[in-house]
């Protein structure tokens, strides 16, 4: 990481990029841990185990007042993240899962308009789910489950580097537990050929130990798959992101230039090694933003996924 050598500068953007005023922040990045593929997995079948590991990057530039593009950076001019997850699922019995989502970000920068640079790292918050089968037909061909799990961080504390504390859009977690609650639809239109997919996840954050919460989350995703072969899939998903204002309770302030409604368009591709293995690759494009206020804005995001399924008592082939 470059020295802190423009400490008096630096400090000036953290007082604007986090401090509890009106003012412009870059509020793109909110702590949190990015969704990968095991989020829009349905349930795991009785002493099955799934672990899926994903890398993300993401760049964000670019201001937007609601959905009108700015000419000019405000505070930001570049912001990128590179994150790890690690999903692991368990069938407990059948019509029931586990489920333990982990995260680490490696890196959580920002580069500001005098070209003064910051960055974050460290474990994100993690997630543990239980799933349940609401209803199944083979008839029909229809799953639908849902879960509801405790959202959870590995620190209360604040990320300091070099005993400055770094500005909330760079801190990785939320500092505070949470509540995540999931609802999962799947639909064969064609049986093995095509698939219909509905995913609907909540998230809710409690305040942290600095009485700040970081406002809740929706996602509601619509996913069309296609096998093209036994090793080939497609998947074609639209996705809409809610999040809701920040709210500091100490000064009993909401931030106005907090929270969004995004909706994304995410191609991906996988491919399956004898059903066991599967990779895949994506990208989540949004095509639609609307910030409250004034925000640093997404721009784009791909990951790469790694999925193993294991039958547990089960010989492996």
């Amino acid at each position: 990481m470059q020295s802190l050598n423009k400490l008096p500068a630096i400090l000036v953007i953290i007082l604007l990029a986090g401090s509890f005023t009106n003012k412009v922040i870059a509020q793109c990045c909110s702590a949190g841990s990015p969704a990968g593929v095991g989020t829009y997995a349905g349930m795991v079948s009785k002493k099955s185990l799934r672990i899926t590991t994903f890398a993300r990057f993401t760049n964000s530039s670019g201001y937007y007042t609601h959905d009108v593009p700015l000419e000019n950076p405000v505070v930001v001019k570049n912001s990128n993240f590179v994150f790890q997850g690690l999903s692991i699922a368990y069938g407990l019995i059948k019509g029931l899962s586990l489920d333990l989502d982990l995260g680490y970000f490696y890196l959580k920068d920002q580069t500001y308009v005098n070209d003064s640079y910051l960055k974050g790292y460290g474990f994100s918050n993690g997630v543990f789910m239980v799933k349940k089968s609401i209803f199944h037909s083979d008839t029909a061909r229809v799953d639908l489950s849902g879960g509801v799990g405790l959202k959870f961080p590995f620190t209360t504390k604040p990320l300091y580097i070099d005993n400055v504390r770094l500005p909330i859009d760079l801190q990785p977690s939320t500092q505070a537990f949470g509540i995540a609650a999931q609802l999962f639809l799947k639909k064969n239109l064609i049986p093995y050929r095509l698939s219909l997919y509905f995913v609907n996840r909540y998230e809710y954050n409690f305040r942290n130990k600095d009485s700040y919460r970081f406002g809740d989350r929706l996602r509601t995703s619509l996913i069309l798959e296609a096998n093209i072969t036994r090793q080939f899939s497609t998947m074609f998903q639209t996705r809409f992101e809610y999040g809701g204002y920040d709210f500091d309770f100490r000064q009993n302030h909401i931030f106005d230039h907090s929270g969004s409604y995004i909706i994304y368009i995410s191609p991906l591709v996988v491919y399956s090694i004898a059903s066991l293995w599967h990779i895949s690759l994506s990208a989540d494009i949004p095509v639609y933003k609307y910030y409250n206020g004034t925000q640093l804005a997404n721009k784009y995001s791909i990951a790469l996924n790694l999925t193993r399924d294991f039958a547990l008592g089960k010989k492996q082939k």
